[in-house]
């Protein structure tokens, strides 16, 4: 089976995890990916259990990619990076270089803040995404206290939305829409993934305690452990408590 991307060319020179995944995933589409590090490394390699630069987090962000030199962007379809604003420009690897030379470059650059305002320029962890863009005060202990969720949710996030956007500009392009600058942030790509509390806080700014979407639903304390408990309408419900009464009198 001919994977959908095979032939497809990217220049992957993001580090960490955001901008790294969505290449990763472009490469597990059949894309030529080429992994670009400075001298020092990717700083992903360092992070965890790591052993002669080699990391889990640096695994599983770049399967099926092949290290090398910088090569021309002229050669390449995609263009991948997510360094805070203006670095790319000051290397002279922004977009408007690369256009010169590759008019049909689909450039992504996936930043903490955006390429405006005054924190455009600031960096971004994933920790500082879940902070700022109210996920962790989602994810709060039943005392109301935030707390950051252990998965790296805003950049895989990211990584997901960078993938479905490069994927729509090349077929943007191929339907003669030509080369694009995407800028996402993982700012932005949270208060997508968020956009139904959002919402609900807009719509209800008066109510003084969050409407359960469903019930009975939640976790619950088992005599051999957990179990989460989801009953979506009233037709779930019947079935759950029918299945208790005949479990019980088993």
């Amino acid at each position: 089976m001919t994977l959908p991307l095979a032939g497809v060319r990217v220049l992957d020179l993001s580090q960490g995890i955001a901008g790294p995944v969505s290449a990763a995933i472009l490469a597990r589409q059949g894309a030529d990916v080429i992994k670009v590090e400075p001298l020092s490394g990717d700083w992903i390699r360092a992070t965890g259990n790591s052993s002669e630069g080699m990391s889990a987090n640096l695994v599983s962000g770049n399967f099926n990619k092949r290290g090398a030199v910088l090569r021309l962007a002229a050669r390449a379809d995609v263009f991948v990076e997510n360094f805070r604003t203006g670095v790319m420009d000051r290397l002279g690897l922004g977009y408007a270089a690369l256009r010169q030379v590759n008019p049909r470059i689909i450039y992504c650059s996936i930043t903490g803040f955006g390429t405006r305002g005054p924190w455009m320029a600031k960096p971004a962890t994933d920790s500082v995404a879940q902070a700022f863009s109210g996920m962790a005060a989602v994810n709060a202990l039943a005392d109301g206290t935030p707390k950051r969720i252990g998965l790296y949710v805003p950049d895989n996030i990211s990584a997901l939305y960078a993938t479905q956007a490069i994927s729509a500009a090349l077929f943007a392009r191929e339907r003669g829409a030509g080369g694009t600058h995407l800028q996402l942030s993982l700012a932005e790509c949270c208060a997508a993934f968020q956009a139904g509390p959002f919402v609900d806080a807009l719509l209800f700014p008066d109510a003084r305690a969050k409407a359960a979407i469903f019930a009975p639903a939640g976790e619950f304390r088992c005599a051999d452990g957990h179990i989460v408990v989801a009953c979506m309408n009233a037709a779930m419900f019947e079935r759950l408590a029918r299945g208790c009464a005949l479990t019980k009198k088993a």
